[in-house]
């Protein structure tokens, strides 16, 4: 069960009613000479629905769910055009599975100019039509074309007492944008998967079919009841952002799904901000995949090794995808390196722990077919830096059924200061020489020469481990100033 510090909130029970009273219409005001400016002024119509809790029965089970990618169509706008308004198309509230409240709505964009920084009030309201909530959100794609659409959502941890709460929403502020270059993304291998607590991922891959260079700014996915009434929303929660052409990349959008179950939905969509880009500089990382292993505590883990066979210290980010027997993206996650930069010949090792559905769905693992893992161009740079190397003292391990323990100090061996400093702690098989556990632990602190911190590094064990099968290695780095 995950868990959360959320306040809990008042469960609504009944049946969820949208009753779209207005439009609501934002004007934005005559262009500008910069590239983005920002409006606030408040209209007077806004977009209101009412909920008196969320009733998930609505709909057979063994209906499929239809899948859609919004058709955003690239759009050339020359500058200085007045902008005719931007509409909150829906706004609905639900309690998610952290019992707290969550309202998402649809924010269209009507102008004939491209927008950004678009920023939405909402209110709550009791059932006298009294305001008991406000706050404000940003929709979850930075920046819309003219006749796009984006989801917004904004999580409320107070509890606001009564059920028959009603939700106003407006937007109250944007930018403009006089060079957007839209570009298309295909995407495929799309499913919507849910995890034993009843939250909702969507999981997919980025294909670049055009002749350039693709950078996808921001990503987000809502799910649609049968009425096309959205239920939840959320911004992705890891992406392949630089797509060179003929590359594909990876994406999961995470939301918080309704306490009574996600029954009632009937269709996903995802949402794009991509545009052209120049070619990034990309640095030479080799990768090999080694392992893959769930752990006792059912977790699924992907290990490998990443060098650099470049002439340059490298920041390394990478990014995996895993896949089930259709084809379709069971899950997707991202790693960085323990390693701050990486110099020219070496390697430092990988495992891939932090996923979305396959950490809170068990049986999803028994889906995987296969794997692949990339390097994240966009996070991944180089740079001038190295890392100092450094030593440890009263190095210990525990075996348990579990886990393997390693405890000791790592010491500033060095003449100078350390900003931080890691240990990385993996498992080399004994016969093949492959990397097949790791994990390690860093210390945030400075450290003056001489200096020590204290480590613990847990290694998780699967079942039939051998630990005679298995050569223990250490890498200890520290960051200069």
């Amino acid at each position: 069960m995950k868990t959360s510090c959320r306040n809990r909130f008042v469960i609504f029970a009944g049946v969820l009613t949208l009753s779209i009273m207005a439009c609501n219409l934002f004007n934005i005001g005559e262009d500008s000479a910069s590239s983005s400016t920002t409006s606030t002024s408040q209209p007077t119509i806004a977009l209101t629905a009412t909920m008196s809790g969320f009733d998930l029965t609505a709909r057979a089970e063994e209906a499929a769910i239809k899948t859609q990618v919004a058709e955003y169509t690239p759009t050339s706008i020359p500058p200085n055009i007045t902008a005719s308004g931007l509409q909150i198309t829906q706004v609905s509230g639900y309690i998610d599975t952290f019992e707290s409240l969550e309202v998402v709505g649809l924010v269209h964009n009507q102008t004939d100019r491209s927008v950004d920084m678009i920023e939405v009030e909402v209110q709550i309201l009791d059932a006298g039509g009294n305001e008991i909530y406000t706050d404000k959100t940003f929709t979850a794609l930075d920046r819309l074309a003219p006749g796009e659409k984006a989801p917004f959502s904004l999580t409320v941890y107070e509890d606001l007492g009564g059920a028959d709460s009603s939700y106003v929403a407006y937007v109250v502020g944007n930018g403009t944008i006089d060079d957007l270059k839209r570009t298309e993304v295909r995407v495929t291998n799309m499913q919507m998967t849910t995890d034993e607590d009843g939250d909702i991922y969507v999981t997919g891959e980025l294909v670049n079919d055009n002749d350039n260079p693709v950078i996808v700014k921001s990503m987000a996915a809502a799910t649609f009841d049968s009425a096309d009434q959205i239920l939840t929303a959320n911004y992705q929660s890891v992406l392949s952002r630089y797509l060179e052409p003929g590359q594909s990349g990876y994406f999961r959008v995470s939301m918080s799904g309704p306490i009574s179950g996600p029954d009632i939905i009937d269709t996903y969509k995802v949402y794009l901000d991509a545009e052209q880009s120049e070619p990034l500089e990309r640095a030479s990382i080799s990768i090999n995949t080694t392992n893959d292993y769930v752990d006792v505590y059912g977790n699924y883990h992907l290990v490998g090794e990443a060098t650099n066979s470049g002439d340059t210290y490298s920041y390394v980010n990478l990014i995996a995808g895993v896949y089930d027997v259709q084809g379709n993206i069971v899950d997707t996650a991202d790693f960085s390196l323990p390693l701050e930069t990486l110099a020219p010949g070496e390697a430092a090792p990988f495992d891939f722990t932090f996923w979305g559905p396959l950490n809170y769905n068990q049986s999803l693992v028994r889906t995987i077919e296969s794997y692949n893992i990339d390097v994240d161009d966009f996070w991944t740079w180089s740079t001038e830096t190295g890392m100092a190397n450094l030593s440890t003292l009263q190095n210990a391990r525990e075996d348990g059924d579990d886990a393997l323990y390693f405890t000791g100090q790592i010491v500033n061996s060095t003449n100078g200061l350390v900003d931080s400093a890691v240990i990385v702690v993996f498992l080399r098989d004994y016969q093949s020489g492959d990397i097949v556990a790791t994990n390690f632990d860093y210390d945030y602190e400075k450290l003056e020469p001489g200096e020590t911190y204290d480590y613990a590094v847990e290694i998780p064990l699967w079942t039939g481990f051998d630990i005679n099968s298995v050569v223990v290695n250490y890498i200890v780095k520290g960051t200069k100033p």
